[in-house]
Protein backbone atom coordinates (compact mmCIF):
# COMPACT_ATOMS: atom_id res chain seq x y z
CA UNK A 1 0.00 0.00 0.00
CA UNK A 2 1.55 3.43 -0.66
CA UNK A 3 0.46 6.67 0.58
CA UNK A 4 -1.61 9.28 -1.02
CA UNK A 5 1.20 12.37 -2.27
CA UNK A 6 0.51 15.76 -0.82
CA UNK A 7 1.20 19.01 -2.20
CA UNK A 8 2.65 20.27 1.22
CA UNK A 9 5.89 22.87 0.48
CA UNK A 10 8.64 22.57 2.93
CA UNK A 11 9.79 25.75 3.60
CA UNK A 12 13.55 26.62 4.68
CA UNK A 13 13.25 27.84 8.22
CA UNK A 14 15.38 30.08 10.48
CA UNK A 15 17.93 28.53 12.20
CA UNK A 16 17.12 28.17 15.79
CA UNK A 17 20.44 28.94 16.94
CA UNK A 18 21.10 31.77 15.18
CA UNK A 19 17.92 33.57 15.82
CA UNK A 20 18.51 32.60 19.24
CA UNK A 21 22.08 34.51 19.03
CA UNK A 22 20.93 37.30 17.08
CA UNK A 23 17.99 38.21 19.78
CA UNK A 24 20.40 38.08 22.42
CA UNK A 25 22.98 40.17 20.72
CA UNK A 26 23.73 44.17 21.48
CA UNK A 27 22.46 46.40 18.70
CA UNK A 28 25.38 47.19 16.43
CA UNK A 29 26.73 50.60 15.61
CA UNK A 30 25.04 50.88 12.40
CA UNK A 31 22.00 49.81 14.17
CA UNK A 32 22.72 52.55 16.89
CA UNK A 33 23.18 55.30 14.60
CA UNK A 34 19.95 54.44 12.38
CA UNK A 35 18.34 55.00 15.98
CA UNK A 36 20.28 57.89 17.26
CA UNK A 37 20.84 60.19 14.44
CA UNK A 38 16.94 61.38 13.44
CA UNK A 39 16.79 62.20 17.34
CA UNK A 40 19.91 64.00 17.30
CA UNK A 41 19.02 65.91 14.54
CA UNK A 42 15.71 66.60 15.69
CA UNK A 43 17.23 68.44 19.00
CA UNK A 44 19.10 70.37 17.04
CA UNK A 45 16.81 71.69 14.71
CA UNK A 46 14.42 72.61 17.91
CA UNK A 47 17.33 74.24 19.23
CA UNK A 48 17.65 76.16 16.03
CA UNK A 49 13.35 77.21 16.19
CA UNK A 50 12.80 74.61 13.19
CA UNK A 51 9.53 73.13 14.66
CA UNK A 52 7.90 71.05 12.36
CA UNK A 53 5.75 67.97 12.87
CA UNK A 54 8.66 65.80 11.53
CA UNK A 55 11.03 67.50 13.47
CA UNK A 56 8.99 66.82 17.07
CA UNK A 57 8.15 62.95 16.09
CA UNK A 58 11.83 61.38 16.60
CA UNK A 59 11.81 62.82 19.98
CA UNK A 60 8.44 61.47 20.79
CA UNK A 61 9.52 58.05 19.80
CA UNK A 62 12.66 58.61 21.56
CA UNK A 63 10.81 59.35 24.95
CA UNK A 64 8.09 56.53 24.27
CA UNK A 65 11.09 54.47 23.77
CA UNK A 66 12.97 54.79 27.14
CA UNK A 67 9.84 54.79 29.06
CA UNK A 68 8.59 51.38 27.49
CA UNK A 69 12.44 50.10 27.58
CA UNK A 70 12.71 51.07 31.99
CA UNK A 71 8.92 49.38 32.03
CA UNK A 72 9.44 46.32 30.62
CA UNK A 73 13.25 45.43 32.00
CA UNK A 74 11.84 46.97 35.70
CA UNK A 75 14.28 49.68 35.98
CA UNK A 76 13.15 52.94 38.09
CA UNK A 77 12.91 55.37 35.47
CA UNK A 78 13.49 58.38 37.68
CA UNK A 79 11.68 62.22 37.61
CA UNK A 80 13.69 63.22 34.38
CA UNK A 81 11.18 61.51 32.13
CA UNK A 82 8.50 63.83 33.41
CA UNK A 83 10.39 66.73 33.45
CA UNK A 84 11.20 66.05 29.64
CA UNK A 85 7.69 65.73 28.61
CA UNK A 86 6.62 68.67 31.05
CA UNK A 87 9.70 70.87 28.91
CA UNK A 88 7.64 69.51 25.75
CA UNK A 89 4.04 70.28 26.67
CA UNK A 90 5.07 74.01 27.77
CA UNK A 91 7.19 74.50 24.67
CA UNK A 92 4.60 73.31 22.76
CA UNK A 93 1.35 75.11 24.89
CA UNK A 94 3.79 78.00 24.37
CA UNK A 95 4.18 78.07 20.71
CA UNK A 96 0.29 77.83 20.67
CA UNK A 97 -0.41 80.82 22.75
CA UNK A 98 2.22 83.35 21.76
CA UNK A 99 4.25 81.57 18.29
CA UNK A 100 7.09 81.62 19.88
CA UNK A 101 9.70 78.81 18.83
CA UNK A 102 12.22 78.54 21.27
CA UNK A 103 13.25 76.37 24.12
CA UNK A 104 14.12 77.69 27.84
CA UNK A 105 17.52 76.79 28.72
CA UNK A 106 16.49 74.12 31.11
CA UNK A 107 13.97 72.47 28.66
CA UNK A 108 16.38 72.35 25.76
CA UNK A 109 19.05 71.00 28.66
CA UNK A 110 16.34 68.02 29.95
CA UNK A 111 15.68 67.39 26.48
CA UNK A 112 19.08 66.79 25.97
CA UNK A 113 19.25 64.65 29.31
CA UNK A 114 16.73 62.29 27.47
CA UNK A 115 18.70 61.99 24.42
CA UNK A 116 21.92 60.78 25.72
CA UNK A 117 20.24 58.61 28.29
CA UNK A 118 18.55 57.27 24.88
CA UNK A 119 21.54 56.76 23.22
CA UNK A 120 22.84 54.67 26.61
CA UNK A 121 20.01 52.45 27.25
CA UNK A 122 20.34 51.53 23.10
CA UNK A 123 24.59 51.01 23.94
CA UNK A 124 22.93 48.11 26.11
CA UNK A 125 19.73 46.56 25.03
CA UNK A 126 19.79 43.39 23.18
CA UNK A 127 17.63 43.30 19.85
CA UNK A 128 15.31 41.06 21.76
CA UNK A 129 14.60 44.24 24.29
CA UNK A 130 14.51 46.84 21.58
CA UNK A 131 11.74 44.59 19.70
CA UNK A 132 9.51 44.25 22.41
CA UNK A 133 10.74 48.33 23.55
CA UNK A 134 8.73 49.25 20.28
CA UNK A 135 6.01 46.95 20.14
CA UNK A 136 5.22 48.53 24.27
CA UNK A 137 5.52 51.94 22.72
CA UNK A 138 2.89 50.66 19.45
CA UNK A 139 0.85 49.78 21.66
CA UNK A 140 0.86 52.38 24.53
CA UNK A 141 0.42 55.44 21.51
CA UNK A 142 -2.74 52.78 20.17
CA UNK A 143 -4.20 52.72 23.47
CA UNK A 144 -4.08 56.88 24.06
CA UNK A 145 -5.15 57.77 20.93
CA UNK A 146 -8.10 55.22 21.44
CA UNK A 147 -8.91 57.15 24.98
CA UNK A 148 -9.83 60.44 24.58
CA UNK A 149 -10.57 61.40 27.62
CA UNK A 150 -7.19 60.82 28.61
CA UNK A 151 -5.51 62.28 25.80
CA UNK A 152 -4.07 66.06 25.89
CA UNK A 153 -3.38 68.29 22.47
CA UNK A 154 -1.07 70.29 22.18
CA UNK A 155 -0.88 71.77 18.65
CA UNK A 156 -0.91 68.20 16.53
CA UNK A 157 0.98 66.54 19.56
CA UNK A 158 -0.63 64.17 21.78
CA UNK A 159 -0.17 63.11 25.30
CA UNK A 160 -1.85 61.79 27.64
CA UNK A 161 -2.62 63.38 30.78
CA UNK A 162 -1.10 61.45 34.52
CA UNK A 163 -3.69 61.10 36.85
CA UNK A 164 -2.94 63.71 40.10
Amino acid sequence: MTRKRTARRVYDLIDPIAHAKYQASLLSPAEWDTQMKPVIVAVDQLSKGIWTNDTWQPLFECLNRIESLTKLNRVKAGEWIEQAQTAMVDALDRRQATGAQAFRANELASIREVVNVYGDLLKEASHRQFAEACRHTNANVSRILRNKAKMHQAGECVFERKAA
